[in-house]
């Protein structure tokens, strides 16, 4: 099973937006991009998560049971991303506490963590101007 935190990013997304092509609208992505990232979640976890059938999407019972734990997850990531960062700007303003050179690199984010904060600029649109 693979499966990441931008497919669980989207797949909240989708379903929090009540369909694929307003989700694809808050995260800048193509629909069909959307709808990709979802069907890979599904083979992932070999489960139908949304239901397509209706004019606005919902989460099957799988994609419910899911969507908690994915909420779950994707503030955990958030939650490790921003100690990472005060351990990081810490260690950046201190570098006399460092006990070895390598100190400094250990506590520095992944680079992949810094897409939850993209996720959440990339959300909240409204302080951007809308275009015709």
């Amino acid at each position: 099973m693979t499966l990441n935190l931008q497919q669980l990013m989207i797949f909240t997304q989708v379903i929090d937006s009540g369909g694929f092509s307003a989700a694809a609208r808050r995260l800048f992505m193509s629909q069909s991009a959307v709808s990709k990232q979802v069907r890979n979640l599904e083979s992932a976890v070999r489960a139908t998560l949304v239901d397509r059938s209706g004019p606005a999407v919902r989460p099957t019972p799988a994609g419910a049971v899911l969507l908690i734990r994915a909420r779950e997850i994707l503030a955990m990531a958030d939650q490790a991303f921003n100690a990472v960062q005060g351990a990081s700007q810490s260690l950046t303003s201190h570098p006399d506490e460092w006990s070895s050179p390598t100190d400094a690199t250990t506590h520095c984010p992944p680079r992949n963590m810094s897409r939850s904060c993209v996720r959440r600029l990339l959300c909240d649109q409204s302080s951007l101007p809308r275009y015709p």
